[in-house]
């Protein structure tokens, strides 16, 4: 990222109170139409920047029903096959 580009996120108030809490917890990011309107209105000036924020959140999405997807019962091809989906984002 760019230098202050977090410094504008969080000025702006770009990103709320609200989903830095979310974040730091752990949990999902979910922000309603109107929320991510407002979000958009603040942070226009910089558009490249809210458009890879939002293709990170989109990711961290996919990320997060993978991870919830992990077979019940331990089974080494099934799990293989979860543990390959999982760490995909992670290989370069």
């Amino acid at each position: 990222s760019k230098k202050g580009d977090v410094d504008f996120l969080l000025g702006k108030g770009v990103v709320s109170r609200k989903v830095l809490i979310e974040a730091s917890a752990g949990h999902m990011i979910v922000m309603s139409p109107a929320e991510m309107a407002q979000a958009a209105v603040k942070g226009i000036k910089k558009l490249p920047l809210l458009l890879n924020l939002a293709a990170l959140l989109q990711k961290m999405k996919k990320e997060c029903k993978v991870a919830s997807n992990m077979p019940k019962y331990y089974d080494e091809a099934a799990f293989s096959k979860w543990e390959e989906k999982y760490e995909k984002p992670f290989r370069k």
